[in-house]
């Protein structure tokens, strides 16, 4: 052991000192107890060399610190996504207090307004309120079973310019409403395989969207071949953009960054299950966005 006899000579005065060798099979690690000799006179006649294999103990130790490492990763990652779901449950809570509240006060008001002419208006109040609050209830409901894998596809072959025209007429007095144009601007396109029900909750979570944070303008749907094998589908609005930080938060319910003075609601869950279902019918979905001049949301679908 060439490599001791030298350690040895080089060390002056020390104990404990720890080094390793190679060996064919594996390293070996020692910790070396170095004691000086004295005969009776006290002079220095040597040197009490102790190796203790510590070979097992380093490998144990360095065990430890990787579980350590791993367990304190597991616990950011886990303190992170507590902390994400809470943000979700009290924008979730804020959303859902809204109509309830009308409900109440809707309710409360019922035996008063049967002596007037209210019931007509109140009841509209109640339904409308309580449309609300299945739609929300049934979003969380698919979305929790899209991020366990078993939201479920009925397939078939299906025409999207149809679907799209379908979507457009059922959203136009929304649009109409705001004074926003909704139009379409498609070509003729080759069949696609894939659930028409699912593929219409996108388009109507889209341009939901859009007109939502559009003031003024136009909101229009495209869709074009993407190539060979995919279709896309844009729809572009004339809004007020997002800004590149937030663009990548979008389709993440638990990450969703509202600016200060947003009025508009909503907590992403639309846009989260359209990721989802766009992602299950073997596409891709994705938002290019300018503040202050608009924003545009593509997904694509497989052509049969």
């Amino acid at each position: 052991m060439a490599g001791l006899d030298r350690l040895v000579s080089q060390t002056d005065w020390k104990q404990n000192i720890e080094t390793s060798f190679e060996t064919p099979d594996k390293r070996l690690y020692f910790e070396i107890n170095l004691t000086s000799i004295y005969n009776k006179r006290g002079e220095f006649i040597g040197r009490l060399i102790v190796l203790k294999d510590i070979t097992e103990r380093n490998l144990n130790q360095r065990k430890l610190e990787t579980l350590y490492q791993e367990e304190h990763r597991l616990r950011s990652n886990l303190e992170e996504e507590i902390t994400k779901r809470n943000v979700l449950t009290s924008a979730l809570v804020h959303e859902l207090n809204t109509p309830l509240t009308a409900i109440l006060a809707s309710c409360e008001l019922l035996d008063s307004a049967s002596k007037e002419n209210m019931l007509p208006s109140l009841f509209d109040i109640i339904s409308r309120s309580s449309l609300f609050l299945k739609e929300r209830i049934n979003d969380l409901l698919e979305l929790a079973h899209g991020e366990a894998g078993v939201l479920q596809l009925l397939s078939e072959p299906l025409d999207i310019s149809i679907i799209i025209r379908e979507v457009i007429n059922d959203m136009s007095i929304v649009a109409k409403n705001k004074g926003i144009a909704l139009v379409s601007n498609t070509s003729a396109l080759p069949p696609v395989f894939g659930d028409s029900r699912r593929i219409r909750q996108v388009l109507i979570s889209l341009i939901s969207n859009a007109l939502k944070y559009t003031g003024k303008g136009q909101v229009v749907v495209k869709t074009s071949k993407y190539n060979d094998e995919t279709l896309l589908i844009q729809v572009n609005d004339t809004g007020c953009g997002i800004e590149k930080e937030r663009i990548e938060y979008l389709f993440n319910p638990y990450k969703r960054v509202l600016t200060d003075g947003e009025k508009l609601g909503g907590i992403g869950i639309g846009l989260a299950l359209s990721k989802i279902i766009v992602e299950l019918h073997g596409g891709k979905i994705w938002v290019e966005s300018t503040p202050g001049i608009g924003s545009s949301k593509g997904n694509s679908e497989q052509i049969i």
